[in-house]
């Protein structure tokens, strides 16, 4: 049964307008390209502004730091600056990817467990930038930490750390973890069995899930009368959660997107060129797929859609849009499918 998503609501209880949408930075230059016409493919993205623009008025269109970390890291900064002052004109609001998956395990656990101050469903969309400053400060420098909090546009921030952000350190902690994935994979047992795979790391999830489950529990003010839940009755309440396929989305997409990678990741060779390449920005990347769990319409490149898979449409959400199989054309004409289909989800 596919998880009940009549209703979203934002971090501080409000409903969100429908479609809740996040598209990835490609797609967003490429609408503006397409407002301006002009850019390389300017005549084949006709319509995406318009389609970008009505969200934005009607719905709700998700930025994160993400986003601008890439407008940051453009070569040009006029280019970033355009692209960012058109954002900056669009109504908008933040998805908070920094503990967003602890604190949907706590919220979640605490109402399986029948918590009298257990919170009610929420995503983590905020409507300030200000809100959105958690997300992968530590590549910030501490001139570039000032410059994002007393910068209240998108290109206010864009101009003040464009250049100041660590991308050499970016890029090596990201190749570090898919190397050591690779490595992982590589020297499997010949015997193993995908299930097998799938099994053991189902196992790791559930025992990180429940240290972290178990210190949120105790970590939360005892309300007076409230008994306090044992560790063993939320090691119980979190592999209930974990085996009910539409509970904890934001927990279980990156872990879905890892297993998918390690079945294509050992073909490449390490510190390859393609392998550099690949997976340079993917741990990034994964950011933007804590969106994918939960917002209405998401876009991304074509290898995040290959390894995402059925993960939104096995939960009864639209599928990932991306070009991958598709003109551009038609990958604008699938985004404007969704978008007016799932602004009838209210």
């Amino acid at each position: 049964m596919a998880a009940d998503r009549s209703e979203l609501r934002d971090a501080g209880g409000r409903c969100l307008r429908r479609p809740v949408v996040y598209l990835d930075q490609s797609l967003l230059s490429d609408g503006f390209d397409d407002k301006r016409g002009s850019g390389p493919n300017a005549a084949a993205d006709a319509g995406l502004a318009a389609v970008v623009e009505d969200v934005a008025r009607r719905g709700t269109l998700c930025l994160s730091f993400v986003h601008i970390v890439e407008l940051a890291n453009r070569p040009r900064l006029d280019e970033a600056l355009a692209v960012a002052g058109w954002l900056d004109g669009l109504e908008h609001m933040w998805f908070r990817a920094s503990d967003a998956a602890e604190a949907e395990l706590a919220a979640e656990v605490a109402r399986k467990l029948g918590l009298d101050d257990a919170p009610p469903p929420r995503l983590p969309i905020f409507p300030s930038k200000t809100a959105a400053l958690l997300d992968n400060m530590d590549g910030v420098g501490p001139e570039g930490s000032v410059a994002w909090l007393g910068s209240p546009t998108i290109a206010g921030t864009v101009r003040a750390v464009h250049g100041r952000l660590e991308r050499a350190k970016y890029a090596e902690q990201s190749i570090e973890l898919f190397e050591k994935f690779h490595v992982d994979r590589s020297t499997l047992p010949p015997e193993a069995t995908p299930e097998q795979v799938e099994h053991k790391a189902l196992l790791k999830l559930g025992w990180q899930l429940q240290i972290q489950a178990r210190k949120a529990m105790d970590d939360r003010p005892l309300i007076i009368g409230e008994r306090r839940p044992t560790h063993a009755e939320i090691t119980d309440a979190v592999l209930a959660l974990l085996l009910e396929p539409d509970t904890l989305p934001i927990n279980k997409v990156v872990p879905h997107v890892f297993a998918n990678v390690g079945d294509r990741i050992t073909m490449q060779r390490l510190r390859s060129g393609g392998f550099n390449e690949r997976y340079q920005s993917f741990a990034m990347d994964t950011r933007h797929a804590f969106a994918a769990a939960v917002v209405d319409v998401f876009s991304c490149d074509g290898f995040m859609d290959d390894v995402m898979s059925d993960f939104r449409t096995s939960r009864g959400m639209e599928r990932q849009i991306s070009l991958r199989g598709r003109s551009r054309a038609a990958f604008v004409a699938e985004l404007r499918r969704q978008c007016a289909e799932s602004r009838g989800s209210t």
